[in-house]
Parts: C-alpha cells; sequence; structure tokens
C-alpha cells in the first residue's frame, strides 16, 4: 500500500506539468474558437462596453493568436528541459542545434507569465461588467446568451486560470 503524502502531490514535478498542460490547452481551444469567428468575438468585445469602438476589431484580430501563442509555449515546454527547435539563422546554415534548458524554461516563463497577464485583464473587464450591471457572453469557448451567471461562471474560470498560471510562474522562479 502506497502511502499517499498531499505536501509531496502538491509540489510535484508532475502536478506542475499537468497544470501547464491544462492551462496550455485550455488557452489553444479558446484562442482557436475566437479565431474561427472574428466578428461574434468582435460583438463580445463590444457587449463588455470597455473600449472605443476603433479599437473593438483590432482587438479581436490581435488576442486570439496571443492565447494560441501562450498555450502553445506552455505545451512545447511541457515535456523536456531541451527543445528541438531551430532559429532561422541556424536552419539557414544547416546547424541544427537544441535549445538549451534554460531558453527552454525562459520560454515556459513567457508562456505562463502570458496567460496570467490575460487572465488578469479577462477577470477585470469580467469584473468591471459585473459591477456595471451589464449582462455579458465572454465568447472564450463559444458564444451564447448573456447572462449575470454566465458572468459570474466566466469570472471563476478565469480567476482559477489566473492562480494556476500564477502558481506556475511562481514555482519556474522559486526552482531556477
Amino acid at each position: 500500500l502506497v502511502k499517499l503524502n498531499p505536501v509531496n502531490f502538491v509540489n510535484s514535478v508532475n502536478l506542475f506539468r499537468l497544470i501547464q498542460l491544462l492551462l496550455g490547452a485550455v488557452f489553444i481551444y479558446a484562442g482557436v474558437s475566437k479565431i474561427s469567428d472574428p466578428l461574434a468575438f468582435a460583438d463580445s468585445i463590444a457587449s463588455f462596453k470597455l473600449l472605443p469602438m476603433i479599437l473593438i476589431n483590432s482587438l479581436a484580430l490581435i488576442l486570439p493568436p496571443l492565447e494560441v501563442l501562450a498555450g502553445v509555449l506552455l505545451i512545447l515546454t511541457v515535456s523536456s528541459k531541451r527543445l528541438a527547435v531551430n532559429s532561422p539563422c541556424e536552419m539557414a546554415s544547416g546547424n541544427r542545434s537544441l535549445l538549451t534548458a534554460h531558453r527552454s524554461l525562459a520560454l515556459q516563463r513567457l508562456g505562463a507569465f502570458s496567460v496570467m497577464i490575460l487572465s488578469s485583464i479577462f477577470c477585470l473587464a469580467l469584473l468591471s461588467t459585473l459591477l456595471r450591471g451589464i449582462q455579458v457572453d465572454c465568447d472564450c469557448f463559444g458564444s451564447g446568451k448573456p447572462s449575470i451567471l454566465k458572468t459570474w461562471f466566466a469570472l471563476g474560470r478565469d480567476i482559477l486560470l489566473l492562480v494556476a498560471a500564477a502558481t506556475l510562474c511562481r514555482r519556474e522562479y522559486t526552482d531556477s
């Protein structure tokens, strides 16, 4: 019979890798779903009544690829300390090298920090709509009918994503 020590489980590398993988997958999925229908996402952004109309379309086109990129950075750096990626200069010269563990860790940090910043912005936007009594559908995972309950649910989900990303950032910085 194996004893499960909760402290060891919470501090285990595998738990952090699982969080990193799930967080990356969530952001990739959310970004891809928005990329597939930018007009619906622009309408969703407009419903928050936070930005001038001139910025809404640009944000609807820029934000989803950033979410996908942040998710990809997290997923690509989950499994190993060395990541097989060549720079354009290395590919042109025929020199096939691997990113060092240091570069891989920097990409992990960038992905986790990006997710943390995006989640913070999403939380503030949702909280703002709740405080102003505006019903929105954040369109994070497809669109639907706006409601206060959905907005509270989205805020709770984004707080969990923020905490997960902050946990990854904190762990990455304290382990190095």
